[in-house]
């Protein structure tokens, strides 16, 4: 029994002094084996940065960095309020509509200001003879399905603020199409989501539309550039405008209506001051434009630019203090050795 209580003793000493051993030294090792493969991987990235001498950065060189940081972020800031400001575009309501605390107004209200718009537009495109075509058996101008062909809809609870978006781009494009040599708006739609058309870009979202008119060649530049420019006018529609497709086609039907006497010298025997030749009339063009109005999304203030950004490559500070602590230690050894 005796020599059975000193084995089991023995054994129980030598597992106590293995798990001791496994907690106190194995970790020890370890967790000092790490800290040398930290420390190894400073060394290695010191010795990069020794063996390029000339670029190495200089305290001017980081006070020149961090002053250009600061005038990035600020025009970067100056480019979001911009942005931000022309949002407002699409942002707002018809002026005089009642809004309520959530920023909506209501559904009859709406419609009833919707509907007046809708009317007004189209009276000003069918006065310039840009919209609505004639039946030819009774010279009667034909319902274009009530100006759904110019992509107006039916305003409901859940549309209004769709609605209200896409009649300040309708707005501005037939201001655009009043002021360039478009011979006749035949549609304008806006449709839906399409894996072939992207619905949101890094500051918003995109609102597509397709739009066809009938138009001489050699004004189609002067209409891309009303569609694209920045309006002064305070009632005018500020928008950004996104081609993604154009094309043109001849329509012959036009050119056989197109009268080919034309004079193209004048008689000797007119007087040169008063007269003038008839303008050529060109055959006309089918113009259709695939397009995305740009709808920012992101807050009016932009965010304040740090004074001092964080910077990377800073080791942690606590285990840089790790080394004078052993180096005091080190030293209070010596003396006290030369002491004793």
């Amino acid at each position: 029994m005796k020599k059975n209580w000193f084995i089991l003793v023995m054994a129980g000493a030598i597992i106590a002094s293995l798990v001791i051993f496994y907690l106190g030294v194995i970790s020890y090792y370890s967790r000092i084996s790490e800290e040398t493969n930290q420390l190894n991987g400073y060394k290695d990235r010191i010795e990069k940065i020794m063996t390029k001498k000339g670029e190495v950065p200089s305290q001017k060189w980081v006070a020149a960095y961090e002053a250009r940081q600061k005038e990035l972020d600020s025009e970067i800031a100056g480019c979001r309020n911009y942005y931000a400001g022309i949002d407002k575009t699409l942002e707002k309501w018809f002026p005089g509509l009642a809004i309520d605390k959530n920023d909506m107004p209501s559904v009859g209200d709406f419609k009833a200001r919707y509907l007046s718009e809708k009317d007004v537009m189209i009276r000003q495109l069918k006065a310039k003879k840009l919209y609505g075509a004639a039946d030819e058996e009774t010279g009667e101008e034909k319902k274009s399905d009530e100006g759904k062909d110019l992509g107006f809809g039916e305003p409901s609870a859940d549309n209004l603020r769709k609605l209200q978006k896409q009649f300040w781009i309708q707005k501005s494009l037939f201001t655009s199409i009043m002021e360039s040599g478009v011979a006749k708006c035949e549609r304008l739609e806006f449709p839906g989501t399409s894996p072939s058309r992207p619905v949101s870009f890094s500051y918003g979202t995109l609102i597509p539309f397709n739009l066809t008119v009938c138009i001489q060649n050699k004004d189609i530049p002067g209409f891309i550039y009303n569609m694209m420019k920045f309006r002064g006018d305070k009632d005018a529609s500020a928008l950004c405008i996104l081609f993604r497709n154009v094309s043109v086609t001849r329509l012959p039907d036009e050119i056989r209506n197109i009268s080919e006497a034309i004079e193209e010298k004048p008689q000797l025997e007119k007087n040169r001051e008063t007269y003038k030749p008839e303008p050529a009339r060109l055959p006309l063009s089918r113009l259709s434009i695939e397009g995305e109005a740009l709808d920012f999304d992101f807050s009016v203030v932009a965010p304040v630019p740090k004074a001092e950004p964080p910077r990377k490559d800073k080791p942690p500070k606590d285990k840089p203090a790790k080394k004078p602590a052993k180096d005091k230690s080190d030293k209070d050894k010596g003396k006290e050795e030369e002491d004793n």
